[in-house]
C-alpha cells in the first residue's frame, strides 16, 4: 500500500547544531494514506508518476527506509509536478526560515524547480517562485537549502512543488524527495561550506573534481584540451574548451559545479574567470547560481585573441547581491542563433574566489603589473619562504611561466633554481629574487 507523506507542523524536535527548534513537514517512514499526494492538473497526468519508494541508497545523510519516489516518464510534456500541502499554514520567521529537502537523481543536469504558493499559474519570475533545484551530484543524497525569507518568498506557505521540467532534457528521469525540514540552519546537512577564497575551476592536470555539462541541447560541446595560446596571464598547460555547434539552438555553453558550495562573503566576494576566445563572438554573459538564476549581464563583443581575467563582484552585479547566500554553479553562455556566433571556440581557465577586485594581468618579461614588496615572502637559500599567506598562491619565473601553483593552508618554503620570481596571492604581488 502506497503510504503518504507525515506532515507535523506542530511538530518540534531539537536540533544538534542550533538552538531553536525545527518544523518536519515531510518524513515518508510514517504511514499515513495516499490522499496526500497529487500532481497539479496544469501538467499533463501521463508525464510522471509519484510513490513513496523504497530509499535507493541508505547512505549518506539519509539512512531512511523510505522516500518520496518521482518519475519523470513523459520529454514531450512540457513539465510536470508534485504537489505537497501541508495540513497547516506556516507562518515563516527567522527560527524556521531555511527551508531543507533532500534530494537524489540520476541525471546531472536535473533542471527542476521548487515553488511555495498553491496557485495553479506558473513562471520563472512569480513572486512565489523559489528557484531551480542544483544538486551538482548523482547517484548521491544531497540537501538542498532554500532562505524563506528572501524578497521572493511568500511569508506564509501552504504547499509545496517539486517541478521539473522535460524540454531541459530531463525526461525518463529518476527523482527522490526526503527529509523535508524548516529550521535556522542555511548549512546542507552534511556539507562544508567554504567562506574563504578558493579555487573553484584550475584545468591543469587534465581533470576537474566537481560536474560539468554542456547546456543548451546540443548547441555546444566540451572537453579538457591542451591551452591553445600559453602566454600572458595563463600559462598552464590544460584548459577547458567550449565548442558552440552550429544550431538552430538560441543559447549554449557549460554549466561548472563547484567542487565545494561556498558562502559569500568579504573575503571571496571577488570571481575570477580567465577567459581565451579565438575569434570574434556577439556576446557572452556568465550565470551565478545559488537557489536561482543571477545573470551577469551581457559583455557585448568580447576580447580576442589574448587571455583575459573578468572579475564579478558578486556583492554587486547587474542588480544582484549574493552576499550571504551559497554560490554552488556558474553557467557560461553564448548565442549560437545570432549571425558569426557558429561554430566558434571559447576556452575557460582558472576560476577562484577572493578578495581582490583587480583582474589578473601581466607585462612582458617580468610576468605581472603591479609588484609590490610584501613582509610575506622572503628569500632563504636556495628558494624562497611563504608566511601567513593562505588561499591561492601564483609563482612565475623571469618570462612569465607558471613554475607553481598551490593552495596553502600553512606556511610553505619552496625551492627555486636562482632567479627572479614573482609571487601572486590574493592580495599580494612582489618580485623576489633567488641567488
Amino acid at each position: 500500500m502506497i503510504k503518504r507523506l507525515f506532515f507535523a507542523a506542530a511538530c518540534y524536535l531539537a536540533f544538534t547544531s542550533y538552538m531553536n527548534a525545527e518544523v518536519v513537514l515531510a518524513n515518508f517512514d510514517d504511514v499515513l494514506d495516499a490522499s496526500a499526494l497529487s500532481i497539479e492538473p496544469e501538467a499533463n497526468n501521463t508525464a510522471c508518476t509519484i510513490s513513496v519508494a523504497n530509499n535507493p541508497d541508505q547512505s549518506g545523510i539519509n539512512a531512511t527506509d523510505q522516500c518520496m519516489y518521482f518519475k519523470q516518464e513523459n520529454d514531450q510534456v512540457n513539465n510536470s509536478r508534485a504537489v505537497i500541502t501541508l495540513s497547516n499554514a506556516i507562518q515563516i520567521t527567522e527560527e524556521n526560515r531555511y527551508l531543507h529537502i533532500m534530494a537524489y537523481m540520476d541525471i546531472a543536469q536535473t533542471d527542476c524547480g521548487i515553488k511555495n504558493d498553491g496557485n495553479t499559474d506558473f513562471t520563472w519570475l512569480g513572486d512565489k517562485n523559489m528557484g531551480r533545484i542544483i544538486p551538482g551530484k548523482t547517484n548521491e543524497w544531497v540537501d538542498i537549502v532554500y532562505d524563506m525569507k528572501s524578497s521572493n518568498v511568500s511569508s506564509v506557505i501552504t504547499t509545496i512543488k517539486a517541478i521539473a521540467f522535460s524540454e531541459w532534457g530531463i525526461g525518463n528521469s529518476n527523482m527522490y524527495f526526503d527529509e523535508i525540514v524548516l529550521n535556522n540552519d542555511p548549512n546542507p546537512r552534511g556539507e562544508t561550506i567554504i567562506e574563504t577564497a578558493t579555487t573553484i575551476a584550475d584545468f591543469n592536470d587534465g581533470t576537474f573534481a566537481g560536474n560539468m555539462a554542456s547546456t543548451g541541447n546540443g548547441a555546444s560541446t566540451i572537453e579538457i584540451t591542451d591551452n591553445p595560446l600559453a602566454s600572458g596571464i595563463n600559462q598552464s598547460a590544460k584548459a577547458l574548451h567550449v565548442q558552440i555547434n552550429s544550431t538552430g539552438e538560441w543559447w549554449g555553453g557549460v554549466d561548472i559545479d563547484l567542487p565545494s558550495k561556498c558562502r559569500i562573503t568579504d573575503a571571496n566576494r571577488y570571481m575570477h574567470i580567465m577567459y581565451y576566445i579565438p575569434n570574434a563572438l556577439t556576446k557572452i554573459e556568465f550565470i551565478i547560481n545559488n537557489t536561482g538564476e543571477n545573470w551577469t549581464g551581457a559583455m557585448n563583443s568580447p576580447t580576442t585573441g589574448q587571455w583575459v581575467d573578468y572579475v564579478i563582484d558578486l556583492h554587486n552585479f547587474n542588480n544582484n547581491n549574493l552576499q550571504g547566500t551559497t554560490v554552488q554553479r556558474f553557467r557560461l553562455v553564448t548565442f549560437p542563433n545570432e549571425t558569426g556566433n557558429q561554430n566558434k571556440d571559447i576556452y575557460l581557465d582558472e576560476i577562484i574566489l577572493n578578495n581582490d577586485p583587480n583582474a589578473r594581468t601581466v607585462s612582458q618579461g617580468t610576468g605581472l603589473q603591479q609588484v609590490q614588496a610584501s613582509n610575506a615572502v622572503r628569500t632563504i637559500d636556495g628558494g624562497i619562504a611563504l608566511c601567513g599567506i593562505r588561499g591561492n598562491v601564483k609563482i612565475f619565473d623571469a618570462t612569465g611561466r607558471t613554475v607553481a601553483n598551490t593552495y596553502l593552508e600553512n606556511d610553505m618554503e619552496l625551492t627555486l633554481n636562482k632567479g627572479i620570481y614573482v609571487v601572486v596571492a590574493a592580495d599580494i604581488k612582489t618580485k623576489v629574487i633567488v641567488k
